[in-house]
């Protein structure tokens, strides 16, 4: 079990999240990937999710709709405009 103090090179705590991270996106592809398939054999049609690698992405909004687009998809529907979207937005953060 390794204590963060421990830690004397921050380039093995940046390679360790990196590959945290590589490890993530392949999990979560092939198993999306999987579960899709067997849905497309019922007919049914669900939206693509993790449409491009996460390197690909400049900014944390990209990379957000493109790890989780069915997710934020749905929130959008189902969440954000329900409770009046944009109309009713005090403040912005992005």
């Amino acid at each position: 079990f390794f204590l963060w103090e421990e830690w004397e090179n921050p380039l093995g705590v940046a390679l360790v999240g990196f590959w945290t991270l590589q490890f993530m996106f392949f999990k979560f592809l092939c198993m999306w990937r999987f579960f899709r398939t067997f849905a497309l054999f019922d007919n049914i049609v669900a939206p693509d999710n993790m449409t491009r690698c996460m390197h690909n992405s400049k900014t944390f909004t990209e990379f957000w709709r493109a790890w989780h687009a069915s997710f934020n998809k749905w929130t959008i529907r189902y969440i954000y405009m329900p409770l009046g979207g944009k109309k009713t937005q005090a403040y912005s953060i992005w």
